[in-house]
């Protein structure tokens, strides 16, 4: 059994793993004290849950936010929101996605003048999709129901600042970093008001638009690689161990 410090597996772990898929075991150390043991899977069948040790401490409770107070049909509120945009910038609205929905905003888009502003791509591949990102200035996700949000990271990789709803997954991506404007949705008048004034700001001053480009592909660089994620995760292991190991 090869014994590794939790600094080490960190650093190495891709190698690590694959000494465990050969069937080596691997003993975790905090300092000098083993936490964890990692170890080869040696016969298929369903996956065994440990329980918890009788006497083990209660797990931490994490209290997550409530669905957003609005229960408006977002594409509405967004189409509501770009028809200032459209008109003062020429600016064009790219909607991918599907939904049963579709006649309805296609009517709603026309009675708000915005024929030509906005085009409705309905489902596509992702490559086909990822290429409409790439040639975008900016991505707006004003989902009110969404705890992920895995496009807005896809945005930011690709260098698109990204307008959302400040709940939920993407508040969490976008981040305090400069690469995005998060829009409070307390209510439809201020949802919609607010993304306005977001989509205004972006279309209004290249330089900003170019440095929230910037800021949001050095986000998802230094935050979302798997290096990164491995890392926190880790870090997650350490504090829950040292934790545990305190009491």
């Amino acid at each position: 059994m090869k014994q590794v410090g939790i600094a080490e597996l960190k650093s190495r772990l891709s190698e690590y793993i694959r000494a465990v898929r050969r069937g080596e075991t691997i003993s975790v150390l905090d300092r000098e004290t083993p936490v964890a043991q990692i170890v080869p899977v040696r016969e298929k069948g369903a996956l065994r849950i440990r329980k918890p040790a009788l006497d083990a401490p209660p797990p931490n409770r994490v209290e997550l936010p409530g669905p957003a107070a609005l229960k408006m049909d977002v594409v509405d509120l967004l189409l509501e929101a770009f028809k200032p945009v459209a008109k003062k910038y020429n600016a064009q609205l790219d909607i991918i996605g599907e939904g049963d929905k579709r006649a309805e905003w296609e009517a709603l888009a026309s009675h708000l003048g915005l024929a030509g502003h906005v085009t409705f791509h309905g489902w596509k591949k992702y490559a086909d999709a990822a290429a409409i990102m790439a040639g975008a200035d900016a991505m707006v996700f004003p989902s009110l129901r969404e705890c992920g949000g895995a496009v807005v990271m896809e945005a930011m990789a690709v260098g698109l600042p990204v307008i959302a709803a400040d709940w939920g997954g993407p508040a969490d991506y976008v981040g305090d970093d400069n690469a995005g404007m998060l829009v409070k949705p307390d209510t439809k008048e201020g949802f919609v008001r607010d993304l306005t004034a977001s989509m205004t700001k972006i279309a209004a001053d290249p330089v900003l638009a170019r440095q929230m480009s910037r800021n949001a592909r050095d986000r998802a660089e230094r935050e979302f690689q798997w290096d990164s994620r491995v890392d926190a995760l880790m870090k997650v292991y350490a504090d829950v161990l040292s934790g545990a190991l305190s009491r």
